[in-house]
């Protein structure tokens, strides 16, 4: 299952990139971030933040820093996500055999369930996310601690808190496992206590510190308040509003996505579900849309925890003289529910946005290779993954192009390489308009191709 999975999705989400489908935000924002750590500047960036500590805390992420230095290039975080992520597949095989042991016929249903639900082929189409090396550390150390590995279990659940700032949740729902699930209460209380701590302090105190002011990861959960304090403070003084806030349709039918290759079976054991309540409470709170529609990165550290409670009900199923015929029809429903669940998968939407640009490519190509190399540059989203290998790059917008960060050498991008198709489709621009704002920002053209325009900054401007 892992094998076919990389095999299946590696090839497609390279396709993706290679054809011009990924985005600055966020594959070209890593691949820019690693390309300067391997140049001595240590964590700086140009997109969004200076210090990327105050956009993501994710130390784990840095440990790639050895391999994007061979191989520099942002397909190569594509392909490690996909096998680093199928390796999970392989925990989840592991798992099984140990908690089923009469049951090897459930070993490949259960890896299956766990790779190939929708959410799992969509956060591999959709550019790279460190949360995806997530996913995996958390099934390590689920897996270790089973194993009586406590020393291993606590190094790769630390390895998961360093993928995001919000890590220290998949800590508090290992740890809630362990209190749960295996009575090993005052570890998990530690956990979970410290995984909390970890979370508050990262949100409302470190990323501000390198931010410059308050995460904007925040703006999602104002409803619940203006700062983590407030907004914790508020869940426990004023419960009764979340309802309102969980309940609605569209995350009903969210969960209801993320349950259907567990086969809806662990609504009947409610306690197998407790550590994930950790990891998607926040998506569910929040405002955002992306955060409940099962098509992106979000969804990392959920899957897995959903995938454990599966595997602790899958017993309970099948005990009884009539095991055997309830293995089969659980084998069955699960296939029936992957075939279900990938009705919500976004490979044909991505394949229906790259295939023009496959006549396309050529073009960008003689265009991105006149722009000098670490020349300070401004590209459409959908071409800054190529062209990160340069300490400054920025991406049009609104008010662009502007002096965003003053301290950076370079003030403002001599070139500009726009993709007019793409303006118009996901931005509703009109070229005429681009090209005005352009031509007002003092940029002259160069050349045009098969709807690329490479600008050029006037001399004299600074």
């Amino acid at each position: 299952m892992p094998l076919l999975f990389a095999a299946l999705f590696g090839p497609l989400a390279w396709a993706r990139h290679h054809w011009l489908g990924s985005w600055t935000y966020d594959l070209g924002i890593k691949a820019q971030l690693l390309y300067n750590c391997t140049r001595g500047r240590w964590l700086e960036s140009s997109v969004e933040v200076q210090h990327y500590f105050g956009d993501h805390l994710n130390p784990t992420f840095l440990l790639l820093t050895p391999l994007y230095g061979l191989l520099p290039y942002p397909g190569t975080l594509i392909l490690f996500q996909c096998v680093f992520f199928a390796v999970g597949g392989v925990i989840v095989a592991r798992l099984t055999a140990r908690w089923l042991p009469g049951e090897p016929s459930l070993v490949i249903p259960a890896s299956a369930a766990y790779l190939f639900q929708c959410s799992a082929g969509n956060l591999i189409l959709y550019d790279f996310h460190e949360t995806a090396m997530a996913s995996t550390f958390i099934l390590l150390a689920i897996y270790a601690f089973q194993s009586e590995r406590t020393i291993l279990g606590l190094v790769a659940t630390c390895l998961s808190v360093g993928c995001k700032e919000t890590g220290g949740l998949d800590c508090a729902a290992v740890g809630t496992w362990l209190a749960v699930s295996r009575r090993r209460r005052l570890l998990g209380t530690f956990m979970i206590a410290g995984g909390l701590a970890y979370t508050y302090l990262a949100v409302a105190v470190i990323m501000p510190f390198f931010r410059g002011g308050r995460a904007d990861s925040l703006e999602h959960y104002a409803h619940l308040g203006t700062t983590p304090g407030e907004m914790i403070g508020n869940i426990f003084a004023r419960p009764y509003n979340l309802p309102k806030a969980l309940l609605h349709p569209v995350k009903l039918l969210y969960v209801a996505i993320l349950l259907l290759p567990a086969l809806f079976v662990p609504l009947r054991y409610p306690r197998t579900l407790l550590p994930a309540v950790w990891v998607i409470l926040p998506n569910l709170l929040s405002t955002r849309q992306t955060q409940y529609l099962a098509r992106y990165q979000y969804d990392a550290c959920v899957i897995p925890f959903l995938a454990l409670a599966m595997l602790e009900c899958w017993p309970r199923l099948l005990r009884g003289p009539a095991s055997q015929r309830s293995r089969r029809k659980l084998i069955l429903a699960t296939v029936l529910a992957l075939l279900l669940s990938n009705a919500n998968s976004t490979v044909f939407g991505w394949a229906g946005y790259v295939l023009p640009n496959v006549t396309r490519r050529a073009a960008f190509n003689e265009l991105a290779r006149l722009i000098p190399p670490e020349a300070p540059l401004s590209a459409s989203l959908n071409l800054g993954p190529h062209l990160v290998r340069r300490q400054f790059i920025d991406y049009p917008s609104i008010d662009w192009p502007i002096d965003r960060f003053p301290d950076l050498p370079h003030r403002r991008a001599r070139y500009a390489l726009i993709d007019f198709l793409f303006e118009a489709r996901h931005f509703r621009t009109p070229a005429a308009e681009v090209r005005q704002r352009l031509a007002g920002a003092s940029y002259a053209l160069e050349v045009e191709r098969n709807g690329f325009a490479l600008y050029r900054l006037v001399d004299g401007q600074t």
